[in-house]
């Protein structure tokens, strides 16, 4: 039996550097990722990006943005999905 801490946390300004740091080191990643091309976008998109934690390391993002009571992959975005590090 295995056991994991996992948090999720919504991203917010105070957590670009840790967002941008996961983007740089992950397995699947490019430079539409990085929050300072996503904020481009923040005066049409409700951003509502998780951040999502085992124990307290940042492991995976989820570039997402709020719609009515509808999240999803970000519509800022070419193309979306769950952004994570190699140890996933």
């Amino acid at each position: 039996m295995s056991y994991f801490d996992i948090s999720i946390k919504k991203y917010s300004k105070g957590h670009e550097l840790d967002w941008n740091e996961l983007v740089n080191a992950a397995k699947n990643s490019t430079f539409l990722f990085n929050r300072d091309y996503m904020d481009y976008h923040e005066d049409r998109f409700i951003d509502h990006s998780l951040m999502i934690y085992e124990a307290d390391k940042l492991v995976c993002l989820f570039p997402a943005n709020e719609t009515a009571e509808i999240i999803k992959s970000h519509g800022g975005l070419s193309y979306g999905g769950m952004i994570f590090t190699t140890k996933l």
